[in-house]
């Protein structure tokens, strides 16, 4: 998951973008955007909106 983001530069995306991206259910892309979160690599900031951290 991380590694995709980065190919789109991870500027804002929500679970239903990144589960188009990865072909994924957006259940578990969302948990996966959580765990990126929970490792500082992520960050929420709005209500399903992430973004990579630099």
């Amino acid at each position: 998951m991380f590694q995709l983001l980065g190919l789109i530069k991870c500027i804002d995306i929500g679970a239903p973008a990144a589960a188009a991206l990865t072909r994924g259910s957006p259940a578990l892309v969302a948990r996966q955007l959580d765990r990126l979160a929970e490792a500082h690599l992520a960050e929420e900031h709005a209500p399903g909106g992430t973004r990579c951290t630099t």
